[in-house]
């Protein structure tokens, strides 16, 4: 198989309006293979950045097809299937062929252990499992489908019926603080999501983007159907070995998303090449600002900012190249999400622009319930559990969490405002900041951080100085622990959960 590069001058599919009788998602993969049948869909790429399996637009929609009737004869229409492989051409056959086939799609780190599998194919009432079983241990009592084949020939076209809609999806909440939900989203939820992630980003079928973060969570979901309703071409790499993501990066890839850890490893790196991304994002956590400039400086591509959750799709976007771009931002609302920033103490009560509160938002691409308990709506909006403020503009700029808020003797201590102040001190790398418990009613605060230099890193007393001179002496924190990385999710993010159990 050796798809061509697009060169139609034709537009890709207007994300503006969706189809009233189908999926947006579906339509769109239709016409891609209609117009541009030769053109490249996915491909995996090598440590090269070389193609090394490919699937042009009328054979991905072909193999999708062939792959949802596999899965009805395996198992019964309407049921759940868990997801779980690395990216690859694969893996994205595998989930629209599920989605066509009209099965619930629960989506799962290709990480898991058979432990979490286990209790994750009970929790969902799982049917059968759709992975690649090399090398994994399968939870007992439960059916394992082969991933799809993407050397058998093919000549399915896939039905032609009007009605036809894609399924849901259920996705794991991130659970950094708190132990994750199952969240299920729509087809219609589906639909405005790659609608507003193709409009935002400018996707076009003269796009690649390449594809780092895991496409089983939330926001690697959300690029992956933006990418394909806009017709962009997606590049997977399984790993994010950083000589590999550099290369990659140089070779092809016009658009990049990231999160705050990918940035950090290429900051330290010099391009092989001229070629840059014509747009960069982060998402998941707070970008540093010094990994911000790093990057920024040594790569020569600016970094935007997106906003979303497993709950909402993506919800907002700070394009670099905007006129509304604003460092610290997370960006404006994006089409037909509403922001509310709420008093913590009267939610009933909506903060005015500048002041801080708790933020609930509702959107078309918001999910439709937890599989295994309510959601938390005030007047139709989800409560984030995020803090921050609105501007003037309508600009969201987020500063905190309302379940990280650490109590020091009736002091509510911001720990995200913390590892900003810390994480600027030239010999720290990042940070985390917890609560250290000295006794029942006694709460310090715990600097956990990695140094910049490993076999040299500042002397507590010297970072207590600083913090000193920067904040209130209710903020510093009262043990500095030096270690070499901190513990992350597939997606990059820190696991704050996971260091404060580690510390008692």
């Amino acid at each position: 198989m050796k798809p061509t590069p697009c060169t139609d001058p034709r537009p890709a599919l207007s994300t503006t309006t969706a189809c009233a009788s189908r999926s947006l998602i579906l339509d769109a993969l239709t016409a891609h293979a209609a117009r541009n049948p030769a053109c490249t869909a996915v491909s995996a790429l090598n440590v090269d950045g070389e193609a090394v399996e490919s699937l042009s637009h009328a054979e991905f929609l072909c193999l999708a097809h062939d792959y949802a009737a596999v899965l009805r004869s395996s198992a019964t229409t309407g049921s759940t299937l868990v997801l779980s492989a690395p990216n690859s051409p694969a893996l994205v056959v595998a989930l629209m062929g599920a989605l066509i086939s009209g099965f619930r799609v629960c989506l799962t780190s290709a990480g898991s252990s058979q432990e979490e599998l286990t209790d994750l194919c009970g929790r969902v009432q799982a049917a059968a499992i759709v992975s690649d079983t090399s090398g994994r241990a399968m939870p007992a009592g439960v059916r394992c489908i082969a991933m799809p084949s993407l050397t058998a020939s093919s000549r399915h076209q896939g039905p032609n019926d009007p009605d036809i809609r894609l399924a849901s999806v259920l996705l794991q909440s991130t659970g950094t603080t708190s132990g994750s939900k199952i969240v299920r989203r729509t087809s219609k939820a589906l639909d405005a999501d790659a609608r507003n992630v193709a409009a935002a980003c400018g996707l076009s079928t003269n796009d690649r983007v390449l594809m780092v973060i895991p496409m089983t969570h939330s926001y690697g979901l959300d690029m992956l159907l933006g990418a394909l309703v806009a017709g962009a071409r997606i590049d997977t790499i399984a790993n994010n070995d950083p000589l590999v993501l550099a290369c990659c990066l140089t070779e092809s890839a016009t658009v990049f998303p990231g999160v705050p850890f990918f940035f950090e490893m290429l900051s330290r790196m010099s391009p092989k090449s001229g070629r840059r991304p014509r747009l960069a994002f982060s998402a998941g956590s707070v970008l540093p600002d010094q990994v911000r400039h790093r990057f920024e400086s040594t790569w020569g591509t600016r970094i935007g900012d997106l906003y979303g959750a497993s709950e909402l799709g993506t919800v907002t976007f700070n394009h670099p190249d905007s006129t509304t771009y604003a460092a610290g931002s997370v960006g404006l609302a994006l089409d037909r999400v509403s922001i509310r920033v709420l008093d913590p103490m009267d939610l009933a009560r909506e903060r005015s622009p500048g002041e801080e509160g708790h933020i609930a938002i509702v959107a078309d691409s918001m999910f439709s319930g937890y599989v295994d308990g309510d959601a938390p709506l005030i007047d139709g909006h989800w409560l984030t559990g995020d803090v921050g403020r609105l501007d003037g503009h309508g600009r969201l700029f987020l500063t905190g969490r309302t379940k990280c808020l650490i109590d020091i003797g009736g002091i509510k201590v911001n720990p995200i405002e913390l590892e900003e102040t810390l994480a600027s001190h030239p010999d720290v790398l990042e940070c985390v900041i917890v609560p250290l418990r000295e006794s029942p009613t006694i709460t310090r605060l715990h600097a956990v951080y990695v140094p910049r230099y490993l076999d040299g890193p500042p002397a507590p007393e010297a970072l207590r100085e600083f913090m000193r001179a920067r904040v209130a002496g209710v903020k510093v924190p009262r043990v500095f622990e030096a270690v070499r990385s901190l513990p992350r999710s597939d997606t990059g993010k820190v696991l704050r959960q996971a260091i404060i159990e580690a510390r008692g």
